[in-house]
């Protein structure tokens, strides 16, 4: 029988590597990236085989977007704060320009603008996890308020253990208190105080603050006896329980340091990346313009819940502006004398609507009354247009006259004239 001649095994053929796929044609076969690098203003400057100045202006091709997207959002957020307008993404087309112009004629400087919006981002949540560790820790002035307490204890307990081999038993009433933070309580028996030797004037003071630190803690309440040997444990206790607040009060410093830190990080950002706002005229011109006309439209509609708002809101934007961190003067489209005309706009209404709640007082059975009644929501008002307090109540005052002087000389107006006159007599004693 012939032996089975056993043939070599075939070797499979080396699969063939495929090389590295070039970087540079990578990023020019990325659809738009060639169109970005033709909105350079001068495009034959670039040199596609300079790799590394190719791969940053990639980067910021590659960012655009999400900086853009940022960026608006951020411009839209203060603009709302400042103004409140609502400023749609449509109006933000400047922006969008130079932030297409800065990509790829100043990668670098795009690129930190994409790291400050980024901690922009990220600041107000890491600050507000600092602010719940703080808390979770416990308030600095309880702690502030232990280690006094703990700090005094000690102090006491030197103060007596001085005299502890003399007077031989101690008592000791102890509480054990928050987080095994303990408040010991403790005293000598006074009686064995009788004993110490009270020759030198020095003895006599040292016994006299241990009695009355005795005196002291023999007012509180517990109850274990222990020998004056075990003295230096409590101590020890007492320290460790100093040692553990001291931690704490340490922790406590330090997320309040990284906490003003971050926050006046975060300040810097927004002053830095928002003051390029103010640059784009054509936002800032859409702001004056829309709110100056909103408000005198305001003004010629004369409706006086329009008109109160009205004078909240322009107070609430001047009041804005004192610290406006966008650099847009939101009220350079109003004119001069606007508030002295909204003034004069609030007055009339104000002068038109309580002449018809006088006219429609019901006169008859408590005609005093009623007409107290009627007029009680304005003559409780303390504000009128720019007027507040006293001056408010003095115009008021002034328009319940002319109110009165206006009424015709039928009975009827005559009878409500008598009206008029007696609350604003009753107004001037109470106001002066």
């Amino acid at each position: 029988m012939s032996e089975a001649v056993l043939e070599p095994e075939a070797k499979a053929p080396k699969a063939e590597q495929k090389p590295e796929p070039d970087k540079v044609d990578q990023m020019m076969n990325d659809a738009g990236f060639v169109e970005f690098l033709a909105q350079h203003k001068a495009p034959e400057t670039i040199d596609i085989g300079e790799e590394g100045l190719l791969e940053k202006r990639y980067e910021a091709f590659k960012a655009k977007e999400e900086v853009k997207a940022a960026l608006k959002e951020a411009y839209a957020g203060q603009i709302k704060k400042e103004t409140g307008m609502t400023l749609t993404d449509a109006r933000f087309s400047e922006v969008d320009t130079e932030m297409e112009k800065m990509a790829v004629e100043d990668p670098d400087r795009f690129m930190g603008l994409k790291a400050k919006l980024e901690a922009m981002k990220r600041l107000p949540t890491e600050i507000a996890a600092l602010e719940s560790n703080l808390k979770s820790i416990g308030k600095k002035e309880d702690f502030e308020s232990q280690l006094s307490a703990l700090t005094e204890k000690k102090d006491r307990i030197a103060s007596v253990a001085d005299h502890a081999g003399r007077w031989g038993r101690v008592k000791l009433w102890s509480s054990f208190i928050w987080n095994s933070l303990p408040s010991y309580a403790w005293a000598f028996d006074p009686k064995a105080a009788k004993g110490i030797d009270m020759e030198s004037k020095k003895d006599a003071a040292r016994s006299k603050e241990a009695i009355d630190a005795i005196a002291g803690l023999e007012q509180e309440k517990g109850g274990v006896t222990l020998f004056s040997g075990e003295m230096a444990e409590f101590g020890k206790t007492v320290d460790a329980s100093i040692e553990e607040v001291e931690t704490r009060l340490s922790a406590i410093k330090a997320g309040e340091d990284l906490k003003k830190a971050s926050e006046q990080a975060f300040s810097v950002l927004r002053k830095d990346v928002l003051s390029g706002l103010a640059d784009h005229k054509e936002i800032s011109d859409l702001i004056q313009s829309a709110l100056a006309k909103n408000f005198e439209d305001i003004i010629v509609r004369g409706d006086l819940k329009a008109l109160d708002k009205a004078q909240k809101y322009y107070e609430e934007i001047s009041e804005r502006q004192k610290s406006a961190e966008s650099g847009i003067d939101a009220l350079a489209g109003f004119k001069d004398d606007y508030q002295e005309r909204l003034d004069k706009a609030i007055e009339a209404r104000v002068f038109e609507e309580m002449m018809g709640a006088v006219m429609h007082s019901r006169l008859g059975n408590n005609a005093l009354g009623n007409m107290e009644r009627t007029l009680d929501s304005w003559l409780k008002r303390t504000k009128i247009g720019s007027k507040e307090g006293d001056q408010a109540r003095r115009f008021l005052r002034t328009t319940l006259q002319e109110v009165m002087e206006g009424l015709s000389t039928d009975a009827g107006d005559q009878a409500r004239r008598f009206l008029v006159s007696r609350i604003i007599i009753k107004l001037s004693r109470q106001n002066g």
